[in-house]
C-alpha cells in the first residue's frame, strides 16, 4: 500500500525526536529583535554607542593615547559572562564603543603621566561624548 507507514511505532518516534529538538533550540537560541520584527538591521545611529572624552583636569587639553576600557556582564539563561572591551583615546582625546546591553559598566582609564581613573557607569542615551577628567601625578623631589 503506497504512503502507508509499516511500523507506526518507529514513525511516531521520529516526530518526537524532532519535536524535542526544535523545542531545546528554541530554549537556547536567542532570537534576534530584528529577525522577529522583520526589519533589516541598519546601521547604529549616534545614541547606540558609548562616547566618553579624556581632558586633563586642569587646562581641560584632551589626553590622546589614554587607554579606556569597559568591563560588564552579560547575562545568559543561567549564567553571566565577563566581556571586556579596550580603546586607546584619538587625537582629540575621544573614544567609541558600541552600545552594550548592561546595567551598568566598570570604566578605567590609565594613562602616562595621570592617576588611573575607575568608576561604575550606567550607560545613557546621550548623544554627547560623557568628559572624564583626568588628575596629573605630582612628582615631588627631595
Amino acid at each position: 500500500m503506497p504512503g502507508q507507514i509499516i511500523n507506526p511505532k518507529k514513525g511516531r518516534r521520529g516526530i518526537v525526536v524532532v519535536q524535542t529538538v526544535l523545542f531545546v533550540c528554541a530554549l537556547l537560541c536567542p532570537v534576534q529583535s530584528d529577525f522577529v520584527s522583520g526589519q533589516p538591521q541598519t546601521k547604529l545611529k549616534t545614541n547606540e554607542r558609548l562616547r566618553f572624552r579624556v581632558t586633563d583636569s586642569k587646562t581641560d587639553a584632551p589626553v590622546p593615547g589614554a587607554t579606556v576600557s569597559l568591563v560588564y556582564w552579560q547575562k545568559n539563561a543561567t549564567t553571566k559572562h565577563k566581556k571586556e572591551i579596550e580603546a586607546k583615546a584619538d587625537s582629540n582625546g575621544l573614544v567609541e564603543f558600541r552600545a552594550v546591553e548592561a546595567d551598568k559598566v566598570a570604566l578605567s582609564i590609565t594613562a602616562r603621566g595621570y592617576r588611573s581613573y575607575w568608576r561604575w557607569i550606567h550607560p545613557s542615551d546621550s548623544v554627547e561624548a560623557t568628559r572624564i577628567r583626568l588628575e596629573r601625578w605630582v612628582y615631588q623631589t627631595k
